[in-house]
């Protein structure tokens, strides 16, 4: 008499294989949409609150499209500066700005211009990338954006600056202008590296 058909289990090395499969898988598809990622020395020798040195990372996943800079000059021309922070806070996200190992903010505009040495990137944030706790009388709420501007060579490595509280506007040229309170200078980013 024949024994029945059984349906053998996967054996154990099988299933452990198809287990750290499986958990790779999400790790390298989120590593995967990142263009680019610095590690950056932010280097704050004033402004209220922000002393002293420390890491920062900026991890782009996408460049603002044409039609996403055309958005956001339209609204600068029809609403100003609030009109601005508003079309630039329904901007998908293209990447963070973050602590090493923290969550941190949201991207929402990135350029990338070419440099007969490299390139200039500008990536810009709807929040305050910076410690200070702003009360609701505080100036700093009429500059509800942070701009990082890097300038790297052809190796991604440079140097750049942090101005944590500005407003943003579009010029007749239709570049990025920025306009810095005279009480919070722009923050140093001292040395800026690529990481992988």
């Amino acid at each position: 008499m024949r024994p029945s058909a059984v349906r053998r289990p996967f054996p154990p090395l099988a299933l452990l294989g198809l287990a750290l499969l499986l958990a790779v898988l999400p790790v390298v598809a989120k590593e995967a949409k990142h263009i680019a990622q610095y590690r950056t020395i932010v280097m704050a020798e004033a402004g209220p609150g922000i002393q002293g040195a420390g890491e920062m990372d900026i991890t782009i996943d996408k460049w603002s499209t044409d039609a996403e800079r055309a958005a956001l000059i339209d609204a600068f021309k029809k609403g100003g500066n609030l009109g601005l922070y508003e079309a630039l806070q329904k901007q998908d996200s293209h990447g963070y700005v973050s602590q090493p190992g923290s969550l941190g903010y949201q991207i929402r505009y990135t350029r990338q211009i070419k440099t007969d040495s490299g390139s200039k990137i500008v990536v810009v944030t709807d929040k305050f990338v910076s410690n200070v706790n702003f009360d609701a009388s505080s100036d700093f709420l009429k500059y509800p954006v942070s701009v990082a501007e890097m300038v790297l060579d052809a190796k991604g490595n440079g140097k750049g600056t942090l101005i944590s509280g500005c407003r943003l506007g579009f010029g007749e040229d239709g570049e990025l202008k920025i306009e810095v309170p005279s009480n919070q200078p722009p923050i140093p980013m001292t040395k800026i590296w690529e990481i992988k």
